[in-house]
């Protein structure tokens, strides 16, 4: 497409805009826009036995078989986790779910481009062969996230079938559906990662690629990575490599609900995750904030009280929808509600704090 803008962001070079980032925020929030994701890495793991293999490495939940549904139709569920230092430190964050539908138990990874080094290095050093091997099939696959009002219904028009539309709105986030049983099954993931929700589908680079092809030809809004961090920042959602990194312990991210699960057995980094939630608290939080003034700041700008450092923020954006400039960062806990939060150390710009949470910009 003419008039596409590229840069870099979190180690990989993308596409900033699609020519009007002001029509793509718009056609995002109030009708459908897409967004090709297939910079980000895809692993499938599989054999005798990954799911035990991947167990004692993930903080979340191991999926389960999708349950079939019709002749070539199943339904299952994916699981955010992340993968942990022994004091909790964070190697990336990824999405899980089950691999396909033979008889050989497999999973399937999406992670993040710049946590696929450090996770590849971890498995190599912690997973031995005999129990599990894990293939980068990036290359064979793409990942394609449809966002806004009408996502489902262009999923289900231009995916499912028309016809499938409830069927798409009985998934909650992180439900899928799964069709076909080779190389290019195409699963249909409910997704929150920006505000106003959508869909994520993967599937084989061909048919990701035809996909594509045809919702554009039918006018449907390519999407770019300005516009998706955007979008991204105003739900509130971190990063890896941008608002999460190895040198945050996972209690300080505010994801413990999200990642853990704390009914499994015992997982790489449990002993702090564990101490921190029955003892005690971190002494820092990611949070979120509207910033008051004339210029934008810089993404690691500090946070200060009366000139002591309390914090820094990791993510920027003018929000339309805030009507101003959010951020997110992190802050040290045990403030004062009347402790003023200053921008940078000339203290010309103010910062107001607001707990992350679902509709944080509503609060």
């Amino acid at each position: 497409m003419s008039g596409i803008s590229w840069c870099e962001v979190r180690g990989i070079r993308v596409a900033r805009h699609h020519g009007d980032p002001i029509k793509e925020y718009k056609e995002a929030v109030n009708n459908i826009a897409i967004r090709d994701r297939s910079h980000r890495t895809r692993l499938r793991i599989s054999g005798k036995a990954p799911v035990a293999a991947l167990q004692g490495i993930l903080t979340g939940r191991m999926p389960a078989a999708p349950v079939l549904l019709t002749e070539a139709m199943w339904k299952g569920k994916s699981f955010y986790s992340a993968v942990l230092t022994p004091k909790a430190r964070v190697v990336t964050d990824l999405g899980i779910m089950w691999g396909d539908q033979s008889a050989q138990e497999s999973l399937f990874l999406d992670v993040p481009h710049i946590g696929k080094a450090p996770f590849i290095e971890y498995l190599s050093r912690t997973v031995p062969p005999r129990l599990a091997t894990f293939t980068d099939v990036s290359k064979e696959t793409g990942l394609l996230s449809f966002v806004g009002p009408e996502a489902t219904n262009v999923v289900a028009r231009f995916v499912l079938g028309a016809n499938q539309v409830a069927v798409l709105n009985d998934c909650e986030e992180g439900e899928y559906m799964q069709l076909g049983v080779d190389d290019s099954d195409v699963r249909i993931v409910r997704m929150e990662e920006v505000s106003g929700g959508g869909w994520n589908v993967f599937s084989s680079k061909d048919n990701i690629g035809s996909l594509w092809s045809r919702l554009a030809e039918s006018g449907i809004q390519p999407l770019g990575a300005s516009i998706w961090e955007t979008l991204r920042i105003e739900a509130g959602v971190p990063a890896f490599g941008q608002d999460i990194g190895d040198s945050n312990i996972l209690p300080e991210t505010g994801l413990i609900d999200k990642a853990v699960d704390h009914n499994k057995g015992c997982y790489t980094g449990q002993e702090v995750i564990v101490r921190v939630r029955d003892r005690g608290r971190v002494n820092r939080l990611l949070s979120g904030f509207r910033l008051h003034g004339e210029v934008l700041p810089r993404v690691g700008e500090r946070l200060f009280v009366e000139g002591r450092e309390v914090g820094w923020l990791t993510s920027i954006a003018e929000s339309p929808r805030a009507g101003g400039t959010v951020a997110l960062g992190y802050l040290r806990q045990g403030l004062l509600q009347s402790d003023v939060i200053t921008v940078g150390p000339s203290g010309k710009f103010q910062a107001t704090v607001i707990s992350l949470g679902p509709n944080w910009l509503e609060i």
